[in-house]
């Protein structure tokens, strides 16, 4: 739920910069090279997350279906075997 929050709080920012900052920026004005790296960054900072958040799922998907598979019993969880991978 927090990553989600903080997904939208970024694509806001993102978003109201791209529009009405850069858009109200002369390209010639000497911060406009400035705000346009900070767009920049704060597009790869939302792709950042979206990519955690992913990877946060697909781990939820793999205990979901262990829970599915084994129950209770006691077996090294496929996910931390997947972890060792990355």
């Amino acid at each position: 739920m927090v990553l989600l929050l903080v997904r939208i709080f970024i694509s806001l920012i993102e978003t109201k910069i791209k529009q009405q900052i850069l858009a109200q920026t002369s390209a010639s004005h000497p911060d406009f090279n400035s705000l346009k790296a900070a767009v920049l960054e704060i597009k790869r900072v939302a792709d950042f997350i979206n990519e955690k958040k992913r990877q946060a799922e697909a781990r939820a998907k793999v205990a979901e279906i262990e829970s599915k598979l084994f129950g209770d019993f006691p077996v090294w969880p496929l996910s931390s075997i997947l972890q060792c991978f990355h």
